[in-house]
């Protein structure tokens, strides 16, 4: 994947992107019951979400730079322009920064933007 753009970051070497979703958050809970009337639901779908859409994004940079660029972007919790390969332009927030190193100068990160859609 290219052409991946976050604020003045040209995002080259971007390896996943799963595009902005609302993921939701539903989970079953157990209900309380003695279980003497099997008519009685035992579980019920407490439903949830998350109200803006999210994205994850996987990618490496070889120029340390760029992740101080991606952590003060995240620190500053301010909207900056993202811009994915298909074009799609949004105005984000990184909620989320991890970063790890690899072999020979190789820097892997891995983002969630919160996007204002």
């Amino acid at each position: 994947m290219a052409d991946f753009t976050l604020g003045t970051f040209d995002m080259d070497n971007v390896q996943a992107y799963d595009g902005f979703d609302r993921p939701n958050t539903a989970t079953l809970v157990q209900v309380l019951s003695d279980g003497s009337d099997p008519s009685e639901p035992t579980q019920i779908l407490q439903e949830g979400g998350v109200p803006m859409p999210q994205a994850t994004i996987r990618g490496l940079t070889y120029d340390p730079a760029d992740i101080v660029y991606l952590r003060q972007i995240r620190d500053s919790r301010e909207y900056v322009q993202f811009t994915d390969c298909d074009g799609l332009s949004a105005n984000v927030r990184v909620f989320d920064l991890t970063t790890e190193r690899g072999s020979v100068g190789r820097r892997y990160y891995n983002l969630t933007l919160i996007a204002d859609l």
